[in-house]
């Protein structure tokens, strides 16, 4: 986009903008991560903020065409994570907790959010080569 902005892009814009281009970074990432350590896995576990909108976790479940969950105790994932750490230092390792599902995204055909994704990612091969 050139600058200045047109009249016309509002908040709603550029805010859908940036959770699209987080959804696509993730969901190269995850491509990426799949090529190089040559394993495949059917689901995603996601946390973290913005996990809690519905959109982003269906954007990534579409592109990976992988099932995106969010386990109910997955809200403060860095409080969690130091948790983890301290029991394994403490007792050898972390208790064994059951894990609750609260939210499962389940990849969805989308020709339209495809097309959008192959167009970042040549904007973003082109950035590369300036």
């Amino acid at each position: 986009m050139s600058s200045p902005l047109s009249a016309a892009i509002t908040k709603k814009d550029l805010i859908a903008g940036i959770v699209y281009d987080i959804g696509f970074a993730i969901s190269k990432k995850v491509k990426q991560l799949e090529v190089d350590t040559a394993q495949k896995h059917n689901a995603i576990v996601a946390c973290g903020g913005g996990m809690q909108s519905s959109v982003l976790p269906q954007i990534i479940a579409n592109l990976t065409q992988k099932r995106v969950l969010i386990f109910s105790d997955f809200k403060e994932p860095s409080i969690l994570g130091c948790l983890k750490v301290i029991e394994e230092k403490l007792h050898g390792s972390a208790s064994n907790i059951e894990r609750k599902i609260e939210f499962e995204y389940l990849p969805q055909s989308s020709g339209s959010l495809m097309q959008a994704y192959r167009e970042w990612n040549e904007i973003g091969i082109g950035l590369k080569q300036i």
